[in-house]
């Protein structure tokens, strides 16, 4: 049921006379979805992340974008932000890349935090990478702020280890890592930062809340470069369990003041402080005489300030408990508690943000909750108010840091440009809101841009949102306009060979330029810098029968404004599958060539491609590679010479794990943080013996950590899976033991213990090598089964499927044939929802070896040969992938028909569970193959490498073309 009720008033007498409380409206129904229950909200954010002059919202598991008629939807989804779930902190917004959009980063405990690059003001990208930000322990919070005053922004953590990260920001859009040199760090356990240049020295400085330990404060010292903890010497060291801070100037004398929110322990009150700013020169604490301690038995939550009612002074929003509660500022130094919001919080950890969400000029309060937000809409009244925006130089376009003055009737207030609070919410402050009492007038307006330039205005006009651009002088942003064509769903015949679109103009007083952008199924086309209200596009660069989203921005130079919509439309039938195989296409990625390799596909940045780890033997020796698929922009060619589409390419990643030969790998979260970690087996060059390794992810760079209890090993496999369905991840162990005779053959499971440690687990698995191994729930109880192939010792060869009963394998009684130098793969291949089995090696015959390949079908606990006759292969391997789209599986062998004969690499379409030999590749022995469709465009891509019969080694990338997509001209 959808309710709305009114904050009731209370008449209270104070200093300054009898005044009513401002009142609020409570109306939760502007939210079309409401929180996710399962997910703690611990922090929210306001900003306007999509440029359309309307703040929107996020916190965890939401991503709320403001409609036109006040309503929110969320987005999250749709805006391919993907680090998302229980374990989020918060979200601050701010521009990474210095492109006007604000970019998103997601606070996440462990080393999970993730920055989103804003691509279109719609979509976002993973850009941990990109900006090269790394976060290697939890964050509390987090803000923007140019530290080192450099001009570019950087990014400051607040860890609960005191290991405060400070990322410092460079005219390029990459960061590095400066926290430990610019001894940034805080006593633990750190709860949140505040940023204040509370001595007006020209530079940011920090309080650190440090929970259960005395309070920091960082002075910086510019000449150093570092920060030095002055908390002792200007009295503001309290040990009491400090949860967060806010500086603001509540009695107007020009001089940040410091409001720290405490919480009680069994040996501490609950009263808060306010530290009065003593001109620099120290601070006094009076919380008690302002009457704003609250209660010495009851903890506080969160807290918020703004000028709730436009009298000039700002008002100070504190939960109590479980009760939100306004304190007003008197503008004698004193604060009244004006009224119980009456809406009940979940706990007193809960959230709050302030913001104008309806452009209306009044302070609005958020207050998220699992099982209705409340979304207090502030009833307005008489006074006035103004609003300014600022825009600095290019590295910092919304001007954060930027200290505004107004003086309005003799009354001067301040206020700072920021992004994000250093405790992991946000407030609508990257805009400056000032009330104005019954001022007709702003008689005075200072600003002091970053670098130290002043700027004064007279005589501006209240009730407005004015826009300042550094050196410029007041600037109107882009006026709201609106996408017209193609309608919103509407449809594009295949036929038609050019698509119009089309958007009114957005109103300003300077030169316009437009940028379209398109996303659809692999595809991201960009048109930037369009003079003119419209683009017709080539169909030819739109992959048939899919559904397309499209977007507009509009840039005076200095602002940047969306048209407020995400239009769809489809080309052609999106429900219709595609099932003309086309010849897929060599692309060149500048790749090693392998033989005896792999070639594993995962997405170990967590960006939502897939990467590529390739290894093996090749003319120089063992090489080891990992790949990161990253955007590439590249211009469409003539004729659209001012578009460009962006394109994955492979590049080389700054990460080497150790050099084998004979290799294997897989990929897994070992350690449950919610990142890929490499497990990697093989010959290593410096070694006699051989090893496993693992390399654990974190955030994107892997760190070579020790592994115990797991044997190295060679001529095999390794596979990771949770055989006995506690959680966490197991290993399954193939190969030799030795490199030189005898080479003891090892199968072995061993069962993860935590901390890298694992045990041997469920025996009856035969010793192979030269083979191969993969599990799979064969009959369907829920637990790991195992089929493998290979040498057993001396030439013994040997392929079976083994069941899982807990503490052993039994062999299942249907019979395989006994390979060497071969592959399994399980796949659901009739779509019968189990799992059946593609086997391939060599196999003994009156020719001595000859390659096998064999499908067979999983038929309710036993095993049937497919007749289908493929193509036999030794030394290769067969892989089961939907490479063309239909929803079933195509089978793709390579290697050679016998040790020293015709190589092949041939692709068998399924169709109803028959196979067509369809597709010829280049035939390589020793070799290696993967499906992945490392650029999400919905078909599968393939990789091959091996030697050809000419004793050359290859390496080969191909695009599938099943879904059309553009490719660079190289």
């Amino acid at each position: 049921m959808v309710f709305r009720h009114v904050i009731l008033l209370v008449l209270l007498w104070s200093s300054a006379g009898i005044s009513a409380a401002q009142t609020f409206t409570n109306e939760p129904e502007r939210l079309h979805i409401f929180p996710d229950r399962t997910i703690d909200i611990l922090n929210m954010s306001l900003a306007d992340y999509n440029g359309d002059g309307r703040l929107d919202m996020y916190h965890a598991g939401r991503l709320y974008r403001q409609a036109e008629d006040g309503t929110f939807s969320d987005f999250l989804t749709r805006s391919e932000i993907l680090n998302d779930g229980s374990e989020i902190q918060g979200g601050v917004f701010g521009d990474a890349d210095h492109d006007g959009r604000l970019d998103l980063l997601v606070l996440k405990a462990g080393s999970g935090s993730r920055v989103y690059r804003n691509r279109t003001g719609e979509k976002f990208d993973q850009a941990n990478n990109r900006h090269n930000i790394h976060f290697r322990t939890d964050l509390k919070g987090a803000f923007w702020r140019d530290v080192n005053l450099d001009g570019a922004l950087d990014l400051i953590g607040a860890a609960a280890s005191g290991s405060t990260p400070v990322f410092l920001g460079s005219a390029s859009g990459t960061f590095s890592e400066a926290g430990v040199t610019m001894s940034a760090q805080t006593t633990p356990p750190t709860c949140g930062l505040a940023f204040s240049d509370y001595d007006r020295d020209g530079d940011a400085d920090i309080y650190s809340t440090n929970c259960r330990a005395a309070n920091n404060l960082l002075n910086f010292d510019r000449l150093a470069g570092s920060f030095v903890d002055v908390a002792g010497v200007n009295g503001v060291d309290s040990q009491q369990s400090s949860q967060s801070a806010i500086w603001f100037d509540y009695d107007n004398d020009g001089w940040e003041d410091l409001l720290v929110v405490n919480q009680k322990t069994d040996f501490q009150t609950g009263y808060n402080l306010l530290y009065h700013n003593d001109a620099g020169q120290g601070f006094t604490d009076m919380a008690q005489e302002a009457g704003i301690a609250g209660v010495k038995g009851l903890g506080s939550g969160p807290a918020a300030v703004a000028d709730f009612d436009n009298d000039g002074w700002q008002d100070v929003y504190l939960p109590v408990l479980t009760r939100g509660k306004l304190f007003h500022n008197n503008g004698n130094g004193t604060f009244d508690e004006r009224w119980d919001t009456t809406v009940a919080h979940d706990s007193v950890y809960n959230s709050v943000a302030v913001g104008d969400l309806n452009e209306d000029g009044w302070m609005d309060i958020v207050i998220p909750q699992k099982l209705v937000t409340a979304i207090l809409i502030n009833d307005g009244g008489d006074n006035h108010w103004v609003k300014f925006s600022f825009r600095d130089g290019p590295l910092n376009r919304f001007g954060v840091g930027v200290i505004v003055r107004v003086r309005a009737n003799g009354n001067e207030q301040m206020r700072v440009i920021s992004a994000g609070t250093g405790a992991g919410n946000q407030n609508d402050e990257l805009r400056a809101h000032f009330g104005l009492g019954s001022a007709t007038q702003v008689d005075r307006l200072a600003i002091e841009w970053p670098d130290g330039t002043q700027e004064t205005y007279f005589n501006l006009t209240p009730n407005t949102h004015h826009t300042f651009v550094k050196g410029v002088g007041p600037n109107q942003q882009p006026g709201l306009f609106s996408q017209t064509n193609p309608p919103d769903g509407g449809f594009i015949d295949l036929s038609e060979p050019i698509v119009r679109f089309n958007w009114e103009t957005s109103q300003d007083d300077d030169l316009i330029r437009y940028t379209v952008d398109i996303t659809g199924p692999g595809v991201k086309l960009s048109f930037p810098e369009r003079n003119s209200p419209f683009l017709d596009l080539d169909t030819g660069f739109l992959p048939e029968n899919a559904i397309y989203e499209w977007s507009v921005t509009a840039t005076d130079g200095y602002s940047v404004r969306t048209s407020g919509d995400i239009r769809t439309f489809t080309f052609g039938q999106p429900d219709v599958a595609s099932l003309t195989l086309r010849r897929p296409t060599i692309f060149d990625f500048s790749l090693p060539r392998i033989y005896s390799g792999i070639s594993e596909f995962a997405d170990f940045d967590a960006d939502g491609d897939l990467d590529l780890l390739i290894g093996g033997n090749s003319e120089n020796g063992p090489v080891l590679q990992l790949f990161e698929t990253l955007d590439e922009p590249r211009p469409l060619g003539p004729g659209e010479r001012d578009g460009a589409f962006i394109f994955k390419r492979l590049f080389k990643a700054e990460i080497i794990p150790v050099l084998v030969s004979r290799p294997s790998a897989d990929w897994a979260d070992l350690d449950l943080d919610g990142n890929l970690d490499l497990i990697l087996s093989g010959i290593p060059t410096n070694s006699d013996e051989p090893i496993t390794a693992v390399y654990e992810n974190q955030e994107g760079i892997l760190i070579a950590r020790n592994i115990v209890g797991v044997p190295g090993v060679w001529g095999g496999n390794i596979r990771a899976g949770d055989v006995d369905s506690d959680g966490d991840t197991d290993l399954l162990v193939v190969g030799a033991g030795k490199i030189t005779s005898p080479l003891q053959p090892i199968s072995r499971v061993y069962l993860n213990q935590g901390d890298l440690r694992f045990e041997e687990g469920p025996t009856g698995l035969p010793g192979i090598v030269f083979g191969d191994a993969a599990w799979a729930d064969v009959d369907g109880d829920g637990d790991l089964d195992v089929a493998l192939t290979g040498d057993r010792g001396n030439g013994n060869l040997h392929s079976g499927v083994y069941i899982n009963e807990g503490a052993s394998f039994r062999l299942h009684p249907f019979e395989l044939p006994n390979l060497v130098s071969g592959s399994v793969a399980w796949g659901d291949v009739d779509g019968d929802l189990d799992v059946d089995l593609l086997i391939t090696g060599g196999i003994l015959g009156p020719g001595l070896l000859h390659g096998f390949t064999g499908l067979y079908i999983n038929e309710v606990g036993t095993f049937v040969k497919h007749p289908f006759q493929f193509d036999g292969v030794i030394a290769g391997t067969g892989i089961l992938g939907d490479y063309d789209g239909d929803g079933d599986l195509e089978v793709f062998v390579i290697g050679a028909r016998t040790p020293n004969g015709e190589q092949i690499g041939r692709l068998y379409r399924n169709v109803n569970n028959q196979f067509i030999a369809e597709l010829d590749l280049k035939g390589l022995m020793y070799a290696s193959a993967s499906f992945g469709d490392y650029n999400q465009d919905g078909d599968a891509d393939l990789i091959i490498s091996g030697i050809d019969d000419e004793g050359e080694p290859w390496v080969l990338f191909y695009i599938n073309q099943a879904i059309p997509e553009h490719l660079p001209q190289e």
